[in-house]
């Protein structure tokens, strides 16, 4: 998809979650989140898809080991996107974000990135995003 300079500005005003669309971690989280999102807050994307490109994100989160938040022009990864993506879902999602957010951030940091580089390991990698059922494709950037 080529995307004009009007849809780049209307991403920019956008909650976009970009996720490894090859972890089945990843792809498990981001049918959750799909799953819990009842007020359409958050779009989906790869992160080596087009969107990410276009948008810039790797000069604002050099992790490409990690589920990254771009809320507006804000960009968050690792542990504090978890954080602000499950404030963002609400009920439970929010309170287990919130009891996270009380453990401070170099410390659930060391967590995540050890589950990040042994989730092929561990859960397993797929050649295709399992995410896209017809539905859910309304919420998937490329």
């Amino acid at each position: 998809m080529n995307m004009n300079k009007l849809n780049i500005d209307l991403l920019k005003q956008s909650r976009i979650i970009f996720f490894d669309s090859k972890c089945i971690l990843c792809n498990s989280y981001a049918r959750f989140i799909y799953k819990h999102d009842k007020t359409n807050k958050f779009l989906l994307s790869g992160i080596n898809g087009e969107t990410y490109k276009q948008l810039n994100i790797e000069k604002m989160a050099p992790q490409l080991d990690s589920i990254i938040f771009f809320d507006c022009g804000i960009v968050t990864y690792k542990t504090l996107a978890v954080i602000q993506i499950g404030k963002g879902l609400g009920g439970l999602a929010k309170f287990c974000a919130i009891l996270l957010s009380f453990i401070p951030i170099f410390i659930s940091n060391i967590f995540y990135d050890l589950i990040a580089k042994y989730r092929y390991k561990i859960f397993g990698k797929t050649d295709y995003c399992g995410l896209l059922s017809e539905e859910e494709k309304k919420k998937v950037l490329p």
